[in-house]
């Protein structure tokens, strides 16, 4: 899924992913779509891009130190080409390194499958970007991330309002008539 905002900011290209376990079908989706729409997506310097999700992926570079089980030959090949695409588009973590994401439903372990990536410049816009623990869906896993960015924005002109309840109508429809 994916959302576009528009503003004095520029424009903010939201991706929400799901990367199955078994492939990396969806960043190879991500990577074409945002090459066949790069001038709608990061046509200049001042547009943001917010990829978040379950990217199904660990790595050194965003679990635990101590999860060192995790990073096996085979899970670090398979996050390759998600580090690379973070590399090409200029993307880096909004949500700090060792957070954990996820607590496994039966050996009840903490560990990093879900994440929050943007534009390097775009980060200087995040208030905060943490994980919600007291708001974790039933019957999942996963914990909900949560972030706040401020982006500049112009108030609207606020438009007269009339009551027309107050009118004179008898003054209103004399001169009306002239």
């Amino acid at each position: 899924m994916a959302v576009q905002l528009c503003g004095e900011y520029g424009k903010i290209s939201v991706f929400n992913i799901y990367n199955p376990c078994s492939s990396n079908s969806a960043e190879q989706s991500l990577r074409r779509y945002i090459q066949a729409n790069s001038p709608n997506i990061n046509a200049s310097a001042s547009d943001h891009m917010i990829w978040a999700g379950d990217f199904n992926r660990h790595h050194p570079l965003w679990d635990r130190d101590e999860d060192t089980h995790l990073f096996t030959r085979e899970a670090l090949s398979a996050a390759k080409p998600l580090i690379d695409m973070l590399g090409k588009y200029g993307m880096v973590m909004a949500l700090l390194k060792g957070i954990p994401t996820l607590q496994h439903m039966v050996t009840k372990r903490y560990s990093r499958l879900d994440n929050m990536f943007c534009t390097a410049h775009t980060l200087e816009h995040y208030i905060n970007c943490n994980i919600n623990y007291e708001e974790k869906p039933t019957k999942t896993d996963h914990f909900p991330i949560t972030a706040t960015l401020e982006l500049e924005h112009v108030a609207a002109d606020e438009s007269p309002c009339y009551n027309f309840r107050m009118a004179d109508w008898n003054d209103f429809n004399e001169n009306l008539a002239i």
